[in-house]
């Protein structure tokens, strides 16, 4: 599968490596300032002896309006792998979601999607509740993707009653999709805020979230950002160092005010 070749003018699915392409999609798909999300499906009939790949944009293969490129192999080959490449003058940062899916934690919440290694894939429903925790990365940063019509809410905090005093709270696309806030606690003090629309109901959203936590100077710096490169500073939307030492190591996502949410971390 080739994205963006030719300069990002044109997509195509080919039989071999180098090989012939036997499907094509023409335009702009890729960009070098965002992270862009896609998903590719695989199936394989062993008895009609051929294999149906499929490719679309965004995290939803169940909208057929996001495919792509599509096409029925007149044979049968077994897919097990998959690795990725680069260039033509151009490289890539890469992060893949393999889902399982298991119930959600009430009925509440519609079902989640955990991954394998350190994805994971969530849905959140319009009820403003935090229902299942994720790890925050060791190193620092969360990427995630997100597509919902407003209120996405991000929780970060290392308390096992998961008291609401001891959590930071980062509120993406409120008010209407019309602002995004940084807190001290859930349903807090906002301390940093970003004006602007950052949400879409049609098509998920990359952002980052940085965490360190200074235990000498007792402060903790949070940042938010959008795209997945936290190293381009005009990335940054929201920025505060809490005048506090709080460790941070899950983080758990909610939706509400009549917005449901798609996730993947």
């Amino acid at each position: 599968i080739v994205l963006g070749g030719w300069g990002n003018s044109a997509s195509v699915l080919r039989d071999t490596l180098q090989g012939q392409a036997v499907a094509e999609y023409s335009g702009s798909v890729l960009s070098s300032t965002e992270s862009r999300p896609f998903w590719i499906s695989y199936s394989s009939d062993n008895t009609a002896a051929t294999t149906v790949i499929t490719v679309g944009k965004g995290h939803t293969p169940e909208d057929s309006s996001s495919v792509i490129m599509t096409y029925a192999f007149p044979s049968h080959r077994l897919v097990t792998d998959y690795s990725f490449s680069t260039g033509w003058g151009s490289s890539g940062e890469w992060s893949c979601h393999t889902p399982v899916v298991v119930e959600g934690d009430d009925d509440t919440t519609t079902t989640t999607t955990a991954c394998d290694g350190s994805c994971s894939s969530q849905t959140t429903s319009s009820t403003y509740q935090y229902t299942k925790r994720n790890c925050f990365p060791s190193s620092g940063f969360l990427f995630i993707n997100v597509k919902a019509t407003n209120d996405a809410h991000i929780s970060l905090s290392n308390d096992e009653t998961w008291d609401t005093n001891n959590r930071y709270e980062i509120v993406l696309g409120g008010w209407g999709n019309s602002a995004s806030v940084l807190r001290d606690t859930l349903q807090g003090q906002a301390v940093a805020e970003y004006s602007g629309s950052v949400l879409s109901s049609t098509e998920s959203r990359p952002f980052w979230i940085s965490y360190s936590s200074d235990n000498t100077a007792a402060t903790t710096v949070i940042t938010v950002g959008k795209g997945h490169t936290p190293e381009d500073s005009s990335s940054v939307i929201m920025t505060y160092a809490f005048p506090f030492h709080r460790l941070v190591t899950d983080c758990s996502f909610s939706t509400g005010w009549g917005s449901s949410g798609e996730w993947s971390c």
